[in-house]
């Protein structure tokens, strides 16, 4: 959503442009509305002179970037921008109304840097726009990127250790396993399409027509029943 924005006046060169960006969850569950971000961001911006040039507002998870449909214009915006007329910060209330996570945050920020824009969040996390030298935007970057690291790494480790466990308790991992009848299959009608075949025999058309294909190639006649991984179509 597109929001009237003000220019404040200034004398002396000009001050950066910002985009402001808010976002609450689906319903507003989070007990906050893109309004009173808007406006505390909004003020934010003419304290310090910034020229605020849009403000885009989202519902929807923080993790949900596929719903997160004004953040990805948004980025979209800036990245269409040329380097003269590119914002130089996007404004957010908090770090948390742009990112849930610490991978998001070192992802989000390495594609900020690269187009030379800087994150700023209003509630203290992260400082000005355009501040060269930051050492403390510097040094939590850093250390955010560490532990981003380190969680990519406890991701993979939970993930191994839970497919060790669902092998133990005798789940099968993989694809699905599909039983084919090749007696019930040389029975079918001659002139019938692989779908009608494959609707006969109750397996998807993909699956069969891999199975039929490694059959034909590896000579094997028909009959007997032979259980196949579930083919995924392309």
């Amino acid at each position: 959503m597109k929001h009237h924005t003000s220019t404040p006046k200034t004398t002396g060169a000009p001050m950066p442009s910002v985009l402001i960006y808010a976002r609450v969850s689906t319903g507003g569950d989070d007990g906050q509305d893109t309004g009173a971000q808007l406006r505390a961001c909004q003020e934010y911006a003419e304290r310090r002179g910034y020229t605020v040039r849009e403000a885009y507002e989202d519902h929807a998870s923080a993790t949900n970037f596929r719903d997160r449909t004004a953040w990805r214009r948004m980025m979209a915006d800036l990245k269409n921008a040329g380097p003269r007329t590119r914002p130089k910060g996007v404004i957010v209330y908090a770090l948390d109304r742009a990112i849930r996570s610490l991978m998001d945050y070192v992802t989000i920020s390495e594609q900020l840097k690269a187009l030379g824009v800087d994150l700023v969040a209003i509630d203290g996390t992260l400082g000005e726009v355009g501040a060269k030298g930051d050492i403390y935007r510097e040094a939590m970057t850093g250390f955010l990127a560490v532990f981003a690291q380190l969680e990519r790494k406890v991701i993979v480790r939970r993930t191994l250790a839970g497919l060790a466990n669902a092998k133990a308790r005798g789940v099968k991992l993989g694809r699905r396993e599909r039983e084919i009848d090749w007696t019930e299959h040389s029975r079918l009608p001659a002139g019938l399409s692989l779908r009608q075949r494959a609707k006969q025999l109750e397996i998807p058309p993909s699956t069969l027509r891999a199975a039929e294909q490694r059959r034909s190639e590896n000579g094997v006649a028909s009959g007997g029943v032979e259980h196949v991984p579930e083919d995924r179509p392309p």
